[in-house]
C-alpha cells in the first residue's frame, strides 16, 4: 500500500522523504506546509506511536491523525474532518453553556475538556 492509495489526504514521512496524495496536495499550500512540518516535527521527536491533533487554519479545523511506524522512522499522517470555524464556534457555545455537566476525553479516557455545568458539579479541575 502506498500513500496514493489512501482514500484521505495523506502525507508520508521517511527520514528527509516526503511523499504526499492527490487529496493531500488539493489542501490550501499553508495548510500542506503546516501539517508537512507538524508530521516531520512528530516523526524526529516523538516517542509516541500515535497521536491526533486538532488544527486550526484558515478559517478550518483540520483533525490530524499520525502513526508513526515501529519498525522504520517513518510517519504517516491523514487528515480528517475539515469543519468550518464558524460551525465549531457554535459547537464550542453549546458545550460551554449547557446546563448539563460535559466531559470530552480522548480515545486513552484522560480528561480533554469539561464544561462549567461540570465544574459546578464535581468541581474539577
Amino acid at each position: 500500500m502506498t500513500v496514493d492509495d489512501l482514500p484521505v489526504p495523506a502525507l508520508f514521512v521517511c527520514a528527509e522523504h516526503v511523499s504526499s496524495n492527490t487529496q493531500f496536495c488539493s489542501l490550501p499550500e499553508a495548510v500542506q506546509l503546516q501539517i508537512s512540518d507538524i508530521t516531520q516535527q512528530f516523526n524526529l521527536n516523538s516517542t509516541a506511536f500515535y497521536k491526533t491533533i486538532e488544527l486550526r487554519l484558515q478559517q478550518h479545523i483540520y483533525s490530524i491523525s499520525l502513526k508513526k511506524s515501529s519498525q522504520a522512522q517513518s510517519t504517516v499522517c491523514c487528515v480528517f474532518n475539515t469543519q468550518a470555524s464558524e460551525q465549531r464556534s457554535i459547537d464550542d457555545l453549546v458545550f460551554n453553556h449547557s446546563g448539563e455537566a460535559m466531559m470530552v476525553t480522548d480515545k486513552d479516557d484522560d480528561v480533554i475538556r469539561v464544561n462549567d455545568a461540570f465544574i459546578m458539579l464535581f468541581g474539577y479541575p
